[in-house]
C-alpha cells in the first residue's frame, strides 16, 4: 500500500486537464479516498462554463465530451456529502451533452467542437454518462456509431480517429491508449445496462471480449504492448496494459470474463509493476501533453490506482 500512496501523491502533484481531473476523481473514489475525490470534484465545479461543461481549462475549451468523465464522480460526491451542488453539476452536464454538444446527422457525439471526428477515446466519455442517466438508447447509439467508424476488421482493433466529415480515417493506427479508453467505456456501459437490455449486453460483451483478445495477442516479449497495437515496432507502453487489466479485473468481478482471461491479465499486471519508480510515478507510458512519445501522464497514475483497486476487488483479494 505504500507504493500506492506514492502513486496517489504523484497524481495529485501533476498538472491536470479536464479528463485527467475526472480520472483522478474516479480513481480516488475507487481507491476509497472519498475526501480527496470530493475535493477534486469541487475544483471541477469551480472551473465550470455557462454551457454546462465542467473542469475546463483554457487549453480544453475546444473539447466537447471529456467533461462527461465528471458524471460518475459528481454523483458519488453528491451521495457522500449530500451537497446539492454536485447533483446540479450532473444536471448541467446532462443538458450540455444532450442538447448542446455537436452531433453528426446520425446523432453521434463529436469529440471536438471544431471537427467532425469520432475518437476511440470517445467511448469512455459520453456513453457511460448517458447510461448512468438511464439514457440507454443514446448511450448504445454512441457506441455503435463509434464502433462502425473505427473498427479495423483485419486486426480486430479500433483505429484512433475517424473524420466523419470527410468519411475517412484521420489516424488509422490502433493507438493502445485509445483502444484502452474504448475497453473501459464499453465495460462501464455494460455495467450500467439493466437486465432487460440483454440482447445489447450480449452484443457488446462479445465485442469487448474480442477487443481484449485481439490486444492480448499483441503483447511484446517484455510483457507490455506496442504504443500502436498494430505496429510492433512502436515503443513499449505501460498505460494501455493498465487499462486492459482494469477492464478485465473489474469485468471479471461481475462475471464478464473467465478465469483464463483473468490469468493472462494478471500476468500483464506483473509486467506493469516494475514501471512504477521510487517516487510513485508510472513510467514508460504515452506521455502528456502530446501523447506521442514515452513519458508520464496523470491518466496513467489514475489507471494504476484503478487497476490495483479492481485487482483487490476480485473474489479472494483483500
Amino acid at each position: 500500500m505504500e507504493n500506492l500512496e506514492k502513486v496517489r501523491r504523484a497524481l495529485l502533484c501533476m498538472q491536470r486537464q479536464s479528463w485527467e481531473q475526472g480520472m483522478a476523481a474516479q480513481a480516488a473514489f475507487d481507491a476509497g479516498d472519498c475526501e480527496d475525490a470530493v475535493l477534486l470534484c469541487r475544483e471541477a465545479l469551480y472551473r465550470s462554463l455557462p454551457d454546462g461543461r465542467m473542469g475546463m481549462l483554457y487549453c480544453d475549451l475546444n473539447n466537447a465530451v471529456d467533461c462527461c468523465l465528471y458524471g460518475e464522480p459528481f454523483r458519488r460526491a453528491a451521495a457522500y456529502t449530500g451537497d446539492p451542488a454536485f447533483q446540479d453539476g450532473v444536471r448541467r452536464l446532462e443538458r450540455w451533452i444532450t442538447e448542446r454538444a455537436p452531433r453528426s446527422p446520425a446523432g453521434g457525439l463529436y469529440h471536438m467542437l471544431d471537427a467532425k471526428t469520432y475518437w476511440a477515446d470517445s467511448f469512455d466519455m459520453a456513453p457511460p454518462f448517458l447510461a448512468m442517466l438511464g439514457r440507454y438508447d443514446d448511450a448504445l447509439r454512441q457506441l455503435s456509431l463509434y464502433w462502425d467508424a473505427l473498427y479495423l476488421p483485419e486486426s480486430g482493433l479500433l483505429g484512433q480517429i475517424w473524420d466523419d466529415g470527410r468519411g475517412t480515417f484521420e489516424r488509422r493506427g490502433a493507438w493502445g491508449v485509445g483502444d484502452g479508453w474504448a475497453m473501459v467505456g464499453i465495460l462501464r456501459v455494460l455495467l450500467a445496462l439493466p437486465p432487460e437490455r440483454e440482447a445489447e449486453r450480449a452484443l457488446w460483451l462479445a465485442r469487448l471480449r474480442g477487443l481484449v483478445d485481439a490486444a492480448l495477442r499483441r503483447r511484446l516479449p517484455g510483457g507490455l504492448f506496442p504504443n500502436i497495437l498494430d505496429d510492433p515496432a512502436s515503443f513499449p507502453e505501460a498505460n494501455f496494459a493498465q487499462m486492459l487489466c482494469y477492464t478485465v479485473f473489474r469485468g471479471a468481478a461481475r462475471g464478464l470474463f473467465g478465469a483464463e482471461t483473468v490469468r493472462r491479465a494478471a500476468d500483464v499486471r506483473l509486467a506493469v509493476l516494475p514501471n512504477v519508480d521510487a517516487d510513485g510515478v508510472v513510467r514508460n507510458v504515452c506521455g502528456a501533453p502530446s501523447f506521442d512519445k514515452p513519458g508520464v501522464a496523470p491518466e496513467a497514475q489514475a489507471f494504476h490506482l484503478m487497476m490495483e483497486a479492481a485487482w483487490r476487488g476480485l473474489e479472494g483479494k483483500e
